[in-house]
């Protein structure tokens, strides 16, 4: 893939990037970003195998730059071997930009800063996307370990840099998560991730006399598995729970197994599995609720792909949705009351009543997508004029 002249040229790091896909929405936010990059040359820099996995991509060469959609991609086998040769590939490529989607991946954010800090990988500038991991919900996991680590982070962090992120709510998670004003060489930038479009018309699941609400994403702390389960233990309503995703944390999963052992008899509780992006519009449309629970999400690409097709969401504040789904017939929920309450709701409906809600779900997604479509690509809106010479 030869470079264009004068084109932008930007090289990302990423701990994962497709054909990965457990690593959830950040890999399709991603993905959707350099899609939509028709004007700049892009090179990604990520890991050579899937999280969790010991064998690396079918696709992935050693020391070499893979066409893969409009980027090339690099898949470094694991550990420093792989570097010397990617940092003299990136010196004599000389990237523009630096965009860096993670706040304390070790390999694919702090090496490349401090490598850039040291002139050993130099660009005009750097792009960090946190990728959600500022936020209150976030933080808490892990807590301690990271509170330690904050101070040498904001050590590494102190140069000039434009923050990625995807919402005014993530901005103030950054500003909090810094504790102090932004160094006076940061800017943010608010851009959000590029959504899916809507569905030509909202999705009609079959007629079924039990409700089906559908977990999909990750299955870690983070995403309020076990919580949305444990509010389900009061539900006197007849309902299936289908729970898709990668199981991220085993231990966190056993917790989850445990407590649907508690569920009523009402509620019919099953694990479908891992799915891949390719079968997650389908999964939604079959769907009569979608609920996620979440700590905190910088974007939730799941919460618009369920948006996107007329499926009801329920939702905690904790993303950047709540304003369009109180507006479409979706429910933002603060504790267990709250879920169990939006759940008798759905069930006290007729399919056509459910039909009526879809529409209105999607009829919102499409007004808000009409007016927040992905237009200027992410890398053309940093501002140069400021960046260090």
């Amino acid at each position: 893939m030869p470079d264009g002249p004068r084109r932008l040229k930007v090289a990302v790091f990423t701990g994962y990037y497709t054909p990965a896909y457990r690593g959830g929405g950040p890999i399709v936010s991603l993905t959707r970003i350099i899609e939509s990059e028709g004007e700049a040359s892009v090179r990604v820099v990520t890991s050579d195998r899937e999280f969790q996995s010991a064998a690396p991509h079918p696709n992935a060469q050693v020391r070499d730059w893979v066409p893969v959609g409009r980027a090339n991609v690099a898949y470094l086998r694991p550990g420093a071997r792989d570097w010397p040769w990617l940092i003299a590939q990136l010196r004599e490529w000389q990237p523009d930009l630096l965009y860096l989607n993670s706040l304390h991946n070790p390999w694919f954010s702090l090496l490349p800063h401090l490598l850039n800090r040291l002139g050993a990988l130099s660009a005009r500038h750097v792009l960090l996307a946190p990728r959600g991991e500022t936020s209150p919900g976030a933080l808490q996991l892990k807590g301690l370990k990271k509170r330690v680590a904050r101070p040498l982070l904001k050590t590494i962090l102190n140069h000039p840099l434009t923050w990625h992120v995807s919402s005014e709510m993530e901005k103030a998670d950054i500003e909090a998560w810094w504790g102090t004003p932004l160094v006076r060489t940061h800017r943010v930038l608010v851009a959000p991730n590029p959504p899916p479009a809507p569905a030509s018309q909202p999705s009609e699941p079959p007629f079924r006399s039990r409700p089906l609400i559908v977990f999909a994403s990750r299955i870690d702390r983070k995403k309020g598995l076990l919580e949305l389960i444990g509010a389900l233990r009061n539900l006197d309503a007849e309902v299936d729970l289908h729970v898709h995703g990668v199981i991220c944390d085993s231990g966190y999963w056993r917790e989850c197994e445990e407590a649907a052992k508690q569920l009523p008899p009402c509620v019919r509780f099953r694990y479908q599995g891992e799915y891949s992006p390719s079968q997650v519009t389908t999964i939604l449309s079959g769907a009569d609720l979608f609920a996620l629970l979440t700590h905190g999400e910088n974007f939730g690409q799941a919460i618009a792909e369920a948006l996107s097709v007329g499926c009801p969401v329920l939702i905690t504040p904790q993303t950047p949705w709540t304003d369009i789904v109180g507006r479409s017939g979706g429910w933002v929920v603060h504790e267990a009351g709250d879920v169990v309450r939006a759940i008798n709701t759905i069930t006290s409906l007729d399919h056509n009543k459910r039909s009526l809600e879809r529409k209105s779900v999607h009829a919102a997604y499409a007004e808000w997508f009409a007016e927040h479509a992905y237009r200027r690509t992410l890398f053309d809106s940093v501002n140069f004029s400021a960046a260090r010479s």
